[in-house]
Order: structure tokens, then C-alpha cells, then sequence
């Protein structure tokens, strides 16, 4: 499914270096890549609520495990985290609140970020700009944990954003 702006760019023409000045320049709005087909996005992901929440409660489970690579199911689990609330946790890594063991999939643990996040020590972007799963950036916009604790995510939001060239 190609959008109308790869019109511009043809394959089996195109070179290497025309399809990489396509990609950087419409990232940002959304667009799929001429070679691959792959849509390519930058997304700014919010510090939500639902995040923030199961920030805390893997930070309350953390303190009784001296803060240990623990997989992060049993803790929700343990924790009572119900589905909707859980729904996002992975994206904390964004954020560099938890740090997953890259030895062990599956296992992580609070940074030293997350703990000052969730005692209210320090404050975090509110946005991070990412990329197929990659961190491009943050937003200069702050936000404390209990401000993070009511900010919803919003998938409109999420979806319509193009972050500033």
C-alpha cells in the first residue's frame, strides 16, 4: 500500500541515496518506504497514566527483591495489574525508568531514574519521539509523577502528532 507522496520516488530507478532523502524527509508526517513497503513514522509516545501506575507498583515490588532482574508478568501479576492497566509498560523503557536484563529476555529492572521518578525527585519528558522502537528524542515539556498519574493515553493524539522538524 503506497501513499501518494512515493509517487515521486521509482523503483526499480531510485537509488539507494533517493530513497534515503525520501525517508528523511517525510518520517516525521508518516509514509511508506519505496524499497521495502514499510510504513515509517516518527510517534511521540506519552508518559502516561497506566504507564506511571505500573511504574509504581513494579517500584513497590522492586524494594522487596533488592531490585532484581524480575519478570515483569509475575509482577503484574503479583500486583494485581489488570490487563488495561499493563497495556504500555514496555514503553517505561523509553523513558529509561526500567532497563531490561539483555541477557534474559523477558526480565527487567527500575532504573535509579525510576526510583527518583516515582518519589517525586525529579520530573521526565513528557514525550518521547520514537522510531521502529527506537528513542529519537525527548519533548523539553516536563511532567512529575503525579501529573503522569492522570494523563491518559490517547491514541488520536498519538496517531496525528508529527514532531518538529
Amino acid at each position: 500500500m503506497n501513499d501518494e507522496k512515493n509517487m515521486h520516488v521509482h523503483l526499480p530507478t531510485a537509488t539507494l541515496a533517493d530513497i534515503k532523502q525520501y525517508l528523511n524527509e517525510n518520517y516525521r508526517d508518516g509514509c511508506y518506504c519505496p524499497a521495502c513497503n514499510q510504513r515509517v513514522q516518527m510517534y511521540k509516545r506519552k508518559l502516561a497514566s497506566t504507564m506511571a501506575y505500573c511504574l509504581i507498583k513494579f517500584v513497590i515490588h522492586q524494594r522487596k527483591n533488592q531490585n532484581k532482574y524480575t519478570k515483569f508478568t509475575d509482577i503484574l501479576n503479583a500486583e494485581n495489574i489488570t490487563p488495561s492497566q499493563r497495556a504500555d509498560w514496555q514503553k517505561l523503557v523509553y523513558f529509561r525508568l526500567i532497563q531490561p536484563d539483555h541477557d534474559v529476555a523477558g526480565m527487567y529492572r527500575i532504573t535509579p531514574q525510576g526510583f527518583d521518578f516515582v518519589q517525586g525527585n525529579i520530573l521526565m519528558p513528557k514525550y518521547a519521539n520514537v522510531l521502529n522502537g527506537k528513542v529519537y528524542g525527548y519533548s523539553m515539556e516536563q511532567i512529575h509523577i503525579k501529573k503522569a498519574l492522570t494523563t491518559k493515553f490517547d491514541l488520536n493524539e498519538l496517531l496525528n502528532h508529527n514532531p518538529k522538524k
